[in-house]
């Protein structure tokens, strides 16, 4: 069977393989150049491309790192201009409240002086200095044997009559008082 197979397939002719046409285009034989051909590496060389990239990385990663610190410390520089600015200005504006404040206190002391009060007095207000002053001098009052039999309930809040003698004499001074109540 495997002989009669070999006889059948000498039998039938081959099929027509189609040749790919050389390109128009170009006519020089594909070459491929010697930077990208493939070649055994060594181990030694292998680690010494993956250090060299590694460093390669490490040096990226520090120039990123430097740049930003940089623009860190190049904003931080800024935000102390700023707040210094206000600073400045806030003093500014102490300064000048304190002069308001320093002006205010002596127009206060100016406005309570007794030289200011008494043109006031006599000459906006018509007042007049009193011609002759009068003092009055407490006199030491010795106490009545007939009140001190008196229960100390009924006494006064001054102590030297009863409660009914001080109404009855306030009476005698402001009568109009007494009939508003």
């Amino acid at each position: 069977m495997t002989a009669a197979r070999s006889s059948a397939r000498a039998a039938k002719p081959a099929p027509a393989v189609r040749r790919p046409q050389p390109s128009r285009r170009s006519t020089t034989p594909l070459t491929v150049p010697k930077s990208r051909q493939l070649r055994v590496v060594k181990p030694t060389e292998r680690l010494a491309l993956a250090r060299a990239k590694r460093a390669r990385r490490l040096l990226a990663g520090g120039i990123a790192f430097a740049g930003l610190a940089l623009l860190g410390v190049v904003a931080a520089h800024v935000t102390l201009a700023q707040n210094q600015m206000q600073l400045e200005r806030l003093r500014s504006d102490v300064a000048v409240e304190q002069q308001d404040h320093e002006q205010l206190r002596l127009d206060v002391a100016r406005l309570e002086s007794p030289e200011r009060i008494v043109a006031e007095a006599t000459g906006r207000l018509g007042m007049t200095r009193p011609s002759d002053v009068q003092y009055v001098v407490p006199v030491a009052v010795t106490p009545n044997p007939a009140e001190a039999q008196i229960p100390e309930s009924s006494r006064d809040a001054s102590g030297t009559g009863t409660v009914d003698e001080s109404i009855a004499s306030y009476q005698e001074l402001k009568p109009d008082l007494m009939e508003q109540r």
